[in-house]
């Protein structure tokens, strides 16, 4: 399933899938977890939708995720498969994204309250390897890093800033690789800011918009995430990943 996403990089993560092919059923549906990756922020699952009665269904959205240990969800999102066969039903890719470390925790995946009562619950395991590391410094006068976390999956930068003032404050983010090449990590200008400040209370944000050229150049590694603006002048950027990052390749990061 995974390199129907991320290509043949999948196979430098493949000791961290899971199949646990987990299944719960009502006299309406089945209701399976086919496949589980995660970094503990960004988890990953295959989810199988299958009607008991062989009848036509497709839904955008429908489950509801609930987390142990009061975590919270900064997204969830949810596509489907529409090009790998699930017989009497649908496979989605759902993505929970979270601020917190959930490895370990519990989360359980719900059918809408509309579809019936059907859940399972599943223990997040199996995390791939990441890579902290400090910066704790001034990038302009009135913003400073303090830490990146790097996961095969993406990216979670936190930042500060000594006013909250003016455009959310974004970087340009290079890896130097062990074999001399350079990779393009994330870039300003897929930045598009959100007007309504939605994204988090009281403060702004803004979303890191893919499947599009910028000024003619590839997409970089990081295509989908969010920037957001905390009250307490914490400024926090979260990226997925197009493709696998081998970290044991990394050199160098370079932010400019």
């Amino acid at each position: 399933y995974f390199t129907a996403i991320f290509g043949n990089s999948a196979n430098l993560i493949a000791d961290n899938i899971w199949s646990p092919e987990i299944e719960t059923a009502n006299e309406t549906y089945t209701l399976t977890l086919e496949s589980m990756l995660s970094d503990g922020y960004k988890t990953n699952m295959i989810i199988g939708l299958k009607s008991q009665h062989g009848e036509e269904m497709a839904y955008d959205m429908p489950f509801d995720i609930d987390l142990s240990n009061d975590s919270e969800a900064i997204s969830i999102s949810c596509n489907e498969f529409p090009d790998i066969s699930y017989e009497n039903g649908y496979l989605y890719r759902l993505r929970v994204e979270t601020a917190n470390n959930i490895d370990g925790e519990t989360l359980t995946i719900a059918l809408k309250e509309n579809l019936g009562d059907l859940a399972l619950t599943v223990t997040v395991d199996g995390v791939t390897a990441a890579k902290e590391i400090t910066i704790d410094a001034p990038i302009t006068d009135n913003y400073t890093i303090e830490t990146i976390q790097l996961s095969p999956l993406g990216l979670l930068i936190i930042g500060s800033e000594d006013e909250l003032k003016g455009a959310l404050p974004v970087v340009n983010i290079d890896l130097l690789m062990q074999d001399g090449s350079k990779k393009w990590l994330l870039d300003r200008s897929l930045i598009v800011d959100l007007d309504d400040g939605s994204t988090v209370t009281g403060g702004g944000g803004a979303i890191i918009a893919g499947e599009h050229d910028v000024l003619g150049k590839d997409i970089p590694l990081a295509t989908e995430g969010n920037v957001s603006r905390n009250p307490d002048g914490r400024v926090v950027t979260n990226a997925s990943f197009g493709e696998i990052l081998d970290l044991n390749q990394i050199k160098a990061i370079v932010i400019n």
